[in-house]
């Protein structure tokens, strides 16, 4: 009997306790082809992982872990891995290629506004590929 790991969705990434920075992945791919996957005798489970309000597959087969943020994907791909041994990986989420490296007060680096006092900094992503590593 096969397990096949998907994730699918979109992730947030945190600015701080209140704001993040989303994309508009819906996860609507990864649950058609969950869903289809399902369709096979041989596929005992599917290991659906996902970002928040992704849309999920019907079938019973169907294992569903959210995964909001990328950090979170890395660390869940990797424990699902070691804990179901995919026979297949189908990576179709829609991943952020950075984080926020800190928030700043706008005066702190001179910049004073009336409606802004709080500003993000942002760096490029140099993470390791969590599937490749893990599969």
């Amino acid at each position: 009997m096969k397990t096949i790991l998907i994730t699918a969705g979109g992730t947030a990434e945190p600015i701080d306790n209140i704001r993040s920075i989303t994309n508009t992945g819906t996860g609507m791919l990864g649950s058609l082809i969950a869903d289809r996957f399902a369709a096979e005798p041989e596929v005992e489970r599917i290991i659906y992982v996902h970002g928040h309000k992704s849309v999920l597959p019907k079938t019973e087969k169907a294992i569903c872990i959210e995964a909001a943020h990328t950090k979170l994907l890395q660390k869940t791909i990797r424990e699902v891995c070691e804990k179901y041994t995919p026979d297949a990986v189908i990576h179709s989420m829609a991943i952020s290629d950075f984080c926020v490296a800190g928030v700043v007060r706008m005066e702190e680096v001179g910049i004073i506004h009336k409606t802004a006092s709080v500003g993000a900094q942002f760096h490029d992503l140099e993470y390791e590929d969590a599937l490749m590593e893990t599969v």
